[in-house]
């Protein structure tokens, strides 16, 4: 497991930020975990990615990047999970937990309980 506080200046991480968007937040996230997967030999491994909150924002364009690359060696996104997420600005969120999953079958939708599948995914 990597915890990552991204994008810099988020959390307790240091630094000052220089993305303005989400998806050079999603670019900057490629370079470091291309680097850190060179550094401690972990190829071929399948990703999970997953985040809370403003995350809700983040984690789609980090794994759309990943897809994007077509690079199973660095980028095998297995599947992603948005917890409390923030989907938008000015959207107030329901006080229930929410939770957004996609696996490669589905993308699942839940609030509070049971699950229900929203849409077969293309093979």
């Amino acid at each position: 497991m990597i915890w990552v506080e991204q994008p810099i200046g988020t959390g307790f991480s240091q630094g000052t930020p220089t993305a303005t968007n989400q998806a050079q937040t999603a670019a900057d996230f490629l370079g470091f975990f291309k680097r850190f997967v060179d550094t401690f030999n972990l190829h071929n491994k399948k990703i999970f990615i997953t985040g809370e909150s403003y995350a809700g924002k983040y984690v789609p364009y980090i794994a759309d990047a990943m897809f994007n690359k077509n690079d199973k060696t660095y980028y095998d996104v297995e599947s992603i999970l948005i917890y409390d997420p923030s989907t938008s600005t000015g959207e107030v969120q329901n006080q229930s937990m929410c939770f957004l999953v996609y696996t490669r079958a589905y993308l699942i939708l839940t609030m509070g309980s049971p699950c229900r599948p929203v849409r077969r995914l293309p093979p």
